[in-house]
């Protein structure tokens, strides 16, 4: 058994969401051993970082931001048992209009555990419109696997930021290809089995169906190409 440090979202299930779904926010749950509610946070400069994709709309940008640190006391923090908030946003820059912008949540990074938000690409239709993938993560201390990832694609038609698909599972590797036709899905999950099969070195986990998705500008095509 082996530890991984992967993006992730505390969901550990491999099925698929369906269905358009309006989002205003996702945020992470509270973790584990975390810190006093009366905790206040150190006051600091806000320290962000931002990634970008390309859409016929305009570019997307996801930034993240450092906002705060706290710690149940001075004696905590000098031993380096520190939280860090964060915050996730996303935005459609569009060439004509005012941009579109959608907390993505926030969430609480610790010494053992954390998470975060990321582009996973983007998919474009025959037609040239395009939906925006996100992957939403979170990891914890813990044995086998300890990770959880969420991919959530997003549709900006409307001038809203619309889920129109999901899937999650403990660890989800998503590869686009290079003409933003198909983005491919497989990863692992948690077995629930007596016998788990194994998967990515976890002796107790399951593989997921390799799935491909295609966006066909009003609906995701999910096709499963390979079944564990």
């Amino acid at each position: 058994m082996r530890s991984l440090l992967a993006w992730s979202l505390v969901l550990g299930c491999g099925a698929p969401r369906g269905g358009p779904t309006t989002v205003i926010a996702n945020a992470v749950p509270a973790a584990p051993d975390a810190a006093p509610a009366d905790a206040e946070p150190d006051a600091v400069t806000e320290e962000c970082t931002s990634e970008t994709a390309a859409t016929a709309r305009g570019d997307v940008e996801l930034t993240t931001c450092h906002t705060g640190d706290r710690s149940s006391s001075e004696q905590s923090a000098s031993q380096g048992f520190m939280e860090h908030d964060m915050r996730a946003e996303i935005v459609l820059h569009a060439s004509s209009g005012k941009p579109l912008s959608m907390t993505l949540g926030t969430w609480t990074d610790g010494w053992e555990w954390g998470g975060g938000r990321r582009l996973a690409g983007v998919l474009t239709s025959p037609g040239g419109d395009d939906v925006i993938l996100v992957v939403t993560s979170s990891y914890s201390a813990g044995p086998g696997i300890s990770t959880a990832v969420s991919l959530a694609v997003y549709s900006t038609a409307g001038d809203a930021w619309t889920e129109v698909y999901g899937q999650s599972a403990g660890t989800l590797d998503i590869a686009v290809s290079a003409d933003h036709q198909v983005a491919t899905l497989s990863g692992c999950v948690e077995s629930s089995g007596a016998t788990p099969a194994g998967c990515g070195g976890y002796s107790d986990a399951d593989p997921v169906p390799v799935t491909e998705l295609r966006w066909d500008g009003h609906s995701i095509d999910a096709q499963v190409v390979t079944s564990p």
